[in-house]
Parts: C-alpha cells; sequence; structure tokens
C-alpha cells in the first residue's frame, strides 16, 4: 500500500475516533485514543488493523463496538470508499503487551510495572535494561525513570538494597516494552 494512503486512512480514523468513548462495566466512559494502524494488502483484500486504548484499558467488548461503529463509517464515507476501493477487512484490538509503547497516555498508565527499554545512551551505545517503571516526566525534556534493582530473594536479617535509579529521555528510547508478570 502507499505511504500516502496509509497516512490518508491513518488521519480519517484519528478524526472519527478522536471524540469516541467507551464504556466500562460500571457505566464509566473512556475516551478512545488510536495508538497503531496497520494496513496489509493482498491480491483480493485489504486488511486494516486498528490498534485503540483508553486511560484505563480496553475490552473485547470495546473492540467489538469500536469495530462495528469505524466499519459503518468506512462504509459510508465515499473519500473511504475511493481509497479502499476493494473488499477490506477490519480488525480492532488492544495493542497488547507485545506492542512497544508509543505514547504518554500509554506509558502513564504502565506506571509500576515491569518494563524492558531499549535506548541509546549519550555514547551513542544502543543498551537494553529490565527494571520497574516509576515515574514519567513530561515537563522540560521527558524521561521515563526506572528501578533496575535486581530483586532477590529475600535472606534472613539481609538489609534492602537501595534502589538503583536510571532516567531515560524520550528522545533516547528506541522501545519499550512492558513485560509479564507472574
Amino acid at each position: 500500500m502507499m505511504d500516502s494512503r496509509l497516512k490518508l486512512i491513518q488521519d480519517w480514523l484519528l478524526q472519527l475516533l478522536a471524540e469516541m468513548t467507551v464504556s466500562d462495566p460500571d457505566g464509566n466512559e473512556h475516551e478512545v485514543f488510536l495508538v497503531d494502524i496497520e494496513v496489509h494488502s493482498n491480491k483480493t483484500i485489504d486488511i486494516i488493523e486498528v490498534f485503540a486504548d483508553t486511560d484505563s484499558g480496553i475490552s473485547v467488548e470495546n473492540c467489538k463496538f469500536l469495530s462495528k461503529h469505524i466499519s459503518a463509517e468506512l462504509d459510508a464515507s465515499e473519500e473511504m470508499q475511493a481509497l479502499l476501493p476493494r473488499h477490506f477487512k477490519l480488525v480492532v484490538s488492544s495493542p497488547g503487551l507485545s506492542r512497544p509503547l508509543t505514547m504518554n497516555r500509554q506509558y502513564k498508565k504502565n506506571i509500576g510495572r515491569l518494563m524492558q527499554v531499549t535506548y541509546q545512551n549519550a555514547d551513542g551505545e544502543i543498551k537494553t535494561i529490565d527494571g520497574r517503571f516509576i515515574s514519567l516526566e513530561e515537563e522540560a525534556e521527558a524521561s521515563i525513570t526506572l528501578d533496575i534493582t535486581k530483586i532477590q530473594k529475600s535472606k534472613p536479617n539481609a538489609k534492602p538494597k537501595p534502589p538503583e535509579l536510571v532516567t531515560i529521555p524520550f528522545s533516547q528510547i528506541q522501545k519499550a516494552i512492558v513485560q509479564v508478570e507472574f
């Protein structure tokens, strides 16, 4: 697919989702935001994958609602019909844990979780570290802070280690992925 076509579809979806809200089981409304869109084409069909979220997470029911709404709007839009002249398949889902974080909103909702961050340090070296994401700085130079203190099984009467904190500016982050904890 041409990049300009993808950009037009993405802009259209951003505008469509800009004012969208979904409800949680308690009836509270949550603003939807678009995390990413991927469009794949094969010989007979275009596949549009929409990765959406809310600040409090997104449910399967929310994704089903969004899918129906987006599909109806795509079908009704002459602009989208021109960009998608053949059959398309729409897939709406959460970004999931395997996708890197790309937006401040995603970072905010993951404070306190384990993360793996790949970044370029001041010397130009690419480093990957694991740590507990403890803070997000959005003022001045945006950055995240991780506690990279190794979690070790406690020995009786052992002194806990002081936290070892690493602050990484957003401009140096290449990939940040939330880790699954059991």
